[in-house]
């Protein structure tokens, strides 16, 4: 078993410099060997306390002392630079979602398990401090089966035009799959894990606002109901054009025996029970671990380190995007569209 896990984050956007970057350098068992981004100056900035700096991620990829890469690119890129690494030997965590098509999902599920390297998606939901709650509290079995949930995210339009300002890539659909596509994804990965099943049907609508006075960007509201297998049904409701004030996300998820939780962004969890009584859980803590990033990069460098498969594989990233991709298509065609 290796003492540490070489490193290296390819991408220094705000996910990779601001998230992953420090994360790693909070792990006990990582070691952040090398960043790589087109930026000189974003290269300078997190190029510090012994790690390299390239403005060629192929530098990354080509060193054999890196375990693992961490992909934090725009999304058309993710597929192309997450296979590329699988070719060189790397483990890799992608950031969510893997591909904007299907396709390219399959395709990097079948070349992880060719050459024996894991693929992590960044489902960070699952690790987010109020959600593993709810899990924990479904899986000890004081709560019955799950039957209907509804999902929100408010996002203000001014949040998305600083990190993707108008003519960034998120804003092209050819280059990102579309905005609700990209940012459904943590949320359909969060609900397949809490009711342990797939999704076999979705109706979805999906319209664009543009926002002259944040430079013309076109956030997006999204509503889509999903049926799962095991029949278990829900709403998902994204909107890029709240104001502040509404801005954050809740998840409520109803139980056949008339129990319910209700989690609020991502530090409160309520366990409503039949009567008028609630049980209350306030998660607070800071950091990359907020939104359960540490918590995920540190699963990953574990299981690196025992040859343990991670407990989020590229399967999940890719059946994320299935439905995300489904969720699409209906908007586009007016129907139902069956998985």
């Amino acid at each position: 078993m290796k003492k540490k896990i070489q490193c290296g984050v390819i991408g220094l956007g705000f996910i990779g410099s601001r998230v992953h970057v420090p994360s790693l350098r909070g792990i006990k068992r990582a070691n952040l060997a090398a960043v790589a981004d087109i930026d000189e100056k974003l290269v300078k900035k997190s190029a510090k306390r012994g790690a390299e700096g390239f403005t060629d991620y192929h530098e990354i990829l080509d060193n054999p002392e890196i375990d693992a890469v961490w992909v934090c690119l725009p999304n058309f890129l993710h597929s192309k630079v997450t296979l590329e690494a699988l070719e060189a030997g790397k483990h890799v965590f992608c950031e969510m979602p893997l591909s904007k098509n299907v396709e390219d999902c399959e395709e990097i599920v079948s070349k992880s398990q060719e050459v024996k390297r894991y693929v992590v998606p960044g489902a960070t939901f699952r690790w987010t401090p109020n959600f593993a709650k709810m899990k924990e509290i479904m899986d000890s079995g004081e709560v019955a089966s799950p039957t209907m949930f509804y999902q929100r995210e408010y996002i203000a339009p001014s949040i998305l035009a600083d990190q993707w300002p108008a003519g960034s890539w998120a804003w092209d659909r050819e280059k990102s799959g579309g905005t609700s596509f990209t940012l459904s994804v943590w949320a359909i990965d969060l609900m397949r894990w809490l009711i342990g099943g797939e999704v076999s049907r979705v109706y979805a609508s999906v319209r664009k606002i543009e926002q002259p006075k944040y430079g013309g960007v076109t956030p997006e509201n999204c509503q889509f109901h999903v049926t799962f297998e095991n029949g278990v049904t829900g709403v998902f409701e994204r909107s890029e054009n709240s104001p502040r004030s509404m801005e954050g996300s809740e998840l409520r998820l109803l139980f056949d025996d008339n129990k319910a939780m209700y989690a609020i962004d991502n530090d409160v969890l309520e366990l409503h029970q039949e009567e008028y009584d609630k049980r209350v859980w306030k998660l607070f803590v800071t950091g990359t671990r907020v939104w359960g990033h540490q918590q995920l990069d540190r699963h990953f460098v574990n299981s690196i380190r025992k040859e343990k498969t991670p407990s989020v594989t590229a399967v999940d990233g890719l059946k994320a995007v299935e439905v995300a991709d489904a969720m699409v298509r209906s908007s586009d065609s007016g129907k139902a569209v069956e998985l």
